[in-house]
Parts: structure tokens; sequence; C-alpha cells
């Protein structure tokens, strides 16, 4: 149950170059497949609880490797997680992970990606009665030339696959081919303006049925944006990326999307012990549902973390989303609108620099205009990483 709990970044042992390690994820989830409250009430008249716990198990090794002007690394895990009374959805996990960051003379240099993942779907996002399991592959090419000391140009290809074994859940397959150009400015406080043009295909192998229709979801999606990348000092740093999207569908032009996306980031280090961040955004996604060839995604988070000890850290989070389903014009759930609220603390501890121990508490909330869709649920876990 890879996604219900906070991850735990490996540690960099520096000087290590291969360094195998295990973890341990311990949770419980007092509503672990997000049925509405009626439905709760249904299940717990047939005495069937809603609530349980799992343990998740892995070993991985990761290889870190600085030749020359050339940095190698690699990320390799496998996890097995099992449940104490949803036993259909014990499961097996993988990550492979490589990346190449290259350079090559003083004017050109880049990354070279590729990316493996099978995981469960959550419950969140998936309804079904069976296990879900989402592959994911993704490689991606970004190069960088410098013009001069005060201009680059980037050009990046990226491809992503996500791919679902329940047979429900084959409508929302996609592949995304992304071409993207960006010219930027860098300014001698190390800030940065770019403007960029971004090209996607987004190809979905099969179509999905609306009443008597199969419906193509494959589009095509441009979007020309400003890039801002502001350090106005040492402890402060604001993000910026807007402009202007266009989606077109294959069929049916009453599901396409003209407007502005934009997401912003705020980064402040407060004290050499305390930082916050703070996000907004207002994007259109071409996230994975059945019922739907996108969502209107709008939001913010805000987090704050203190580092107490040079071993003890406490991080907390809030997360506040409105999700429109106005990707289909012709499905059931058109007039689906969902509000999504997530508050999270947690506690780390590393007694060892290459052990870390971390426990967390959240709380999901979902309200929507569709009842069936709307949840309530808390989760708690204990996490131990040991890195050799």
């Amino acid at each position: 149950m890879g996604q219900a709990y906070l991850a735990t970044p490996s540690l960099a042992l520096e000087g290590d170059v291969v360094r195998p390690y295990v973890k341990a994820v311990y949770s419980y989830d007092d509503n672990l497949r997000k049925f509405s409250s009626a439905r709760q009430a249904e299940l717990a008249t047939g005495s069937r609880n809603t609530a349980d716990t799992s343990l998740m198990t892995g070993v991985g090794i990761i290889l870190d490797k600085q030749i020359s002007r050339q940095t190698l690394y690699a990320d390799l895990s496998v996890t097995k997680t099992k449940f104490d009374r949803n036993s259909f959805l014990d499961n097996d996990g993988k990550k492979f992970l490589g990346r190449w960051d290259w350079r090559l003379g003083n004017y050109w240099k880049g990354r070279l990606e590729a990316v493996h993942q099978e995981s469960m779907v959550p419950f969140g996002d998936f309804r079904g009665n069976s296990l879900n399991v989402l592959t994911q592959d993704s490689t991606v090419l970004d190069v960088i030339r410098s013009l001069h000391p005060r201009w680059q140009l980037r050009g990046t290809v990226r491809r992503n696959e996500a791919e679902y074994s329940d047979i429900s859940q084959r409508a929302a397959n996609l592949t995304e081919y992304t071409q993207e150009a960006e010219l930027d400015y860098l300014s001698p406080t190390r800030s940065m303006v770019g403007v960029v043009y971004r090209h996607t295909r987004g190809d979905r192998p099969q179509r999905q049925r609306v009443g008597l229709v199969d419906v193509d979801n494959s589009y095509d999606e441009n979007s020309l944006k400003l890039n801002v990348d502001w350090n106005y000092s040492d402890q402060t740093r604001l993000q910026v990326l807007t402009g202007f999207v266009e989606r077109k569908h294959d069929d049916f032009s009453e599901r396409d999307f003209r407007g502005w996306n934009g997401r912003a980031n705020f980064n402040w280090s407060i004290t050499p012990k305390t930082s916050m961040n703070m996000s907004m955004w207002r994007e259109a996604n071409a996230q994975s549902f059945v019922t739907s060839s996108y969502t209107l995604n709008k939001g913010m988070d805000v987090g704050g973390g203190w580092n107490a000890t040079s071993k003890i850290a406490l991080q907390a989070s809030y997360r506040y989303e409105k999700i429109d389903f106005v990707g289909d014009a012709f499905s059931v759930n058109n007039d689906r609108e969902d509000t999504r609220k997530v508050s999270s603390v947690s506690l780390s501890y590393r007694p060892i620099l290459a052990l870390r121990l971390n426990s967390y508490v959240s709380r999901s909330v979902r309200v929507s205009s569709q009842s069936a869709f709307e949840f309530e649920s808390t989760a708690m876990g204990l996490t131990a990483q040991y890195e050799f």
C-alpha cells in the first residue's frame, strides 16, 4: 500500500557508490477503501469493518557514481504488502529508476532518465472490488545549451505511459508524448525568466463506452507559458509557471479545453531550523478517470517544518483542492464536482546516519456533488528505513 504513507527518502551517505537498504511500513486506515458514510453504515450492519492495517516490507539498492563531470544514479527496489482483513489486496510493488546527469564541454548539459513503477491504485481514485495495479513507465531526455552567460536554450522530449490491471479501468490507460522548448534569461542573482512552448499527444488505446457510442478520448494539447524562478534572497524563493493551454480531442469538440493554467510555489527558510512552503494552482489535468477525459483542478497547500535537533524533525501540511469533472460532456458524471481536504503531521527521528524512523497521522475528507464518491478517512503509520 505504497500510497498510504509519507515517503521516506533514501539517505545519501557521502562517498558510497553502492548502498543497499531495507524498509518497512506499518499502516492503519479507518476507511481503507474510501467508502461513503452511508456505505460504511451498511457494511457495519453486516458486521464488516472498513478499517484495516497493512505491513509493507521492501529491499533496494542505490548506485551513485560521479565520473568526471558525469553523474550516474540508479535506485532499484521491490516491496511486498500484506493486509490484515483485505488479504485479496496483498501485492508486490516495484520501482526501477535510472538517471544520467551529463555535461559536454562548457555549453552543453542535460539529463537522461527512465522510470518503471508498479503499485496499487489508491481507493480514493478507484472504487472496484479487486486489486488494481498501476504500471507506469516514463523516459525523458532534457538538453540545455548555454548561449551566453545570461541566456540558455532548453529542449525536452518525454514519454509517459500508465496502464491499469483492472478491466473496468482500461479506458483510463494513457500514453503521452511531449516535446518542449524553452528560452531562458538568467540574472546575476540566480533568478530566471523563460518562455516555454509545449506540445503533448495523448493516446488512450481503449475507447470509452458512453451509452451506445465508443468515444476516443485521445487528444492534442499545445501550451505557451511564462516560467519564473525568482530567488528573492537566500531564504526566499518564488516559482511561477503560467500561460495559455489548448486541448483538442479526436472525438467531440464539446470536450475541448481553452484557457489558462498556472502554478505558483513559495518557499521560505524562516530560520536555520524552521521553514514553510505554499503552492497554488489551476490546471486542466489528463488525470486517468474512466468517467472523464480530464479534470479542472484548483487548489492550494501550505506546509511547515521544524528541525528541533540534528536528529528530530517535525512537519505539517494542509491541502485544499476543488476538482471539476468537465472533460466529458456526455458522461453521467459530467456534473460531478469534488472538494478534497487533506491534513497531515509527521515526526522523523534519525538516531544514526543510516537509520531513519518516521511516524505520521493524516486526515482526508472528500465532499462531492455525487454522494457515492464522498468519504472521510484517518490514517497513521510507522516507517523505518536502514541504509547499509
